[in-house]
């Protein structure tokens, strides 16, 4: 007699969001969840993108394609079964435990509907750029042809001029001028405050000699005064534009990059739980990371399982990968004390840690930099840690990165254009 089929999990533990820390907390989960539980990540986009690589892959040709991994395949996916990764878009929350999609799905055991219910629910929807950061839209030829259309752009420009000192303008700044050294092309960085401002001054200091060095001209202490349409206008005409700074200066440009600001994708929640999103728009969260609204109503509606972590929760922890990650193995515990009827007391809190980044400072050229301790009158404790490197390559070891997102998948060069 043969053995019955194992039967399909009929409980979903829903994800939104198949970024690094989405499929992280999903895989965590898959590891640890009972057979009567199915993860279901629900992710707008139709591939995985490495978005550390959109703002390299923006300027330098030939390996855009490879920044944007399909989810799964016909023989790998990077969520082992029953768990599965759907192309849909989350719109809003509804009582009674479910969420809506802008499409019908089908699950196995389950007829198509717009709708999913879930025991537990994560909220890992980040936050948006403007692009390079994030890709303007959501499929793979989008985004390719996105990074095509700029690296073009950026190559018959003369003088380009990037918005915003933070990690995206640096980056952009110093690939630029490694590719296109003066006096190939001029390049003017504009911050209103110090370069990389959300860490120690230190950061700021080596960051500005690297771009002296370079030959990028920084402008420091004035904004640059957005038009009206955003910078398409200078950008579209390709000569001839400019940059009105606040102080009253110009500064001409044939291409500009805006490289300011990140808006945080909370939207989710604003019909079943406004009073969790701040002023901010980032999620309130508890040092368990389960969503906080400052209603009682609201919060009986939540019934204490849905968990928000990464750059959309508002947790105390820098908005960057490395402790998103730590963030998502403790939501993974905890999610399963809470189906488990375990109390509050019994879940894993989030300790927050000074900020670190991998900062690429050129083809080659980074530095790890992490902050010390902060005071609670934040004033530094210590010094930060520095570490050179010189050990980077022009398509940042992207197929190291489809190896590890889909282990022994991409063996030809077709396979990278999936």
């Amino acid at each position: 007699m043969s053995s019955p089929l194992p039967r399909a999990p009929t409980k979903n533990i829903v994800v939104v969001g198949a970024s690094y820390v989405g499929l992280a907390v999903a895989t965590e989960l898959s590891k640890v969840v009972g057979e009567e539980y199915r993860v279901v990540v629900v992710e707008k986009n139709s591939h995985f993108g490495h978005l550390f690589a959109y703002p390299r892959f923006a300027i330098s040709p030939s390996h855009e394609h490879t920044a944007f991994i399909p989810f799964s395949t016909t023989s790998h996916s990077m969520l082992p079964p029953p768990h599965t990764i759907l192309h849909a878009t989350a719109l809003s929350l509804l009582p009674s435990s479910r969420i809506l999609l802008d499409r019908p799905i089908s699950l196995p055991s389950s007829p198509p509907s717009n709708e999913i219910s879930y025991e537990a629910l994560i909220l890992v929807t980040g936050t948006k750029l403007s692009p390079p950061g994030t890709m303007p839209g959501g499929t793979k030829a989008e985004g390719v042809g996105y990074l095509r259309s700029s690296q073009g752009r950026l190559r018959e420009a003369e003088r380009v001029v990037i918005v915003g000192g933070g990690a995206v303008g640096v980056q952009m700044a110093t690939d630029l001028a490694t590719l296109y050294p003066p006096p190939l092309k001029h390049i003017t960085l504009i911050q209103s405050r110090l370069l990389m401002p959300r860490f120690h001054p230190a950061l700021h200091d080596l960051v500005l000699r690297r771009l002296e060095e370079l030959g990028v001209e920084v402008v420091l202490g004035t904004r640059a005064e957005v038009p009206e349409g955003g910078w398409e206008g200078v950008n579209e005409s390709g000569k001839g534009g400019k940059v009105r700074l606040t102080d009253g200066r110009e500064v001409e440009a044939d291409y500009v990059i805006h490289a300011l600001g990140q808006t945080p994708n909370s939207s989710l929640l604003s019909t079943l739980s406004p009073s969790s999103i701040l002023p901010t728009g980032y999620i309130r969260v508890t040092p368990s990371l389960l969503v906080c609204p400052s209603s009682a109503s609201e919060a009986a509606e939540l019934g204490g399982k849905v968990f928000a972590l990464g750059d959309v929760a508002e947790s105390g922890a820098p908005k960057a990968a490395r402790p998103a990650l730590e963030q998502a193995r403790i939501v993974a515990g905890n999610v399963v004390k809470v189906l488990r009827g375990q109390g509050r007391e019994s879940l894993e809190t989030n300790t927050p840690t000074p900020a670190a980044i991998h900062l690429t400072l050129g083809f080659r050229e980074s530095v790890i930099f992490r902050n010390p301790p902060q005071s609670p009158a934040g004033e530094w404790e210590g010094e930060p840690t520095v570490l050179w490197k010189d050990d980077g390559r022009e398509d940042m070891g992207i197929r190291g990165v489809w190896e590890r997102r889909l282990p022994g998948f991409a063996k030809r060069e077709e396979d990278y254009h999936l």
